[in-house]
């Protein structure tokens, strides 16, 4: 993820992408604000209209997964 931390703004790079179908994005309470298809190895991403806090970025497919977090000032 890159700028870490940022504005809601970012850019997510994904190695491998090929092993996955879908990227979400959860609150710290744990409900999934953010949903969509992979359709390459590097993805802009806008949650700037959600509030500040940490969020978990999930990337998952039908053998693979990782999740990672990241903090919107």
């Amino acid at each position: 993820v890159i700028p870490a931390p940022n504005d809601g703004r970012f850019e997510l790079r994904i190695a491998g992408f090929e092993k996955y179908e879908q990227i979400e994005i959860y609150n710290s309470g744990g409900s999934l604000v953010s949903k969509r298809a992979i359709t390459g190895p590097s993805t802009r991403y806008d949650i700037s209209a959600l509030g500040s806090g940490v969020y978990v970025v999930r990337i998952s497919g039908k053998t693979h997964s990782a999740a990672t977090r990241i903090v919107r000032y």
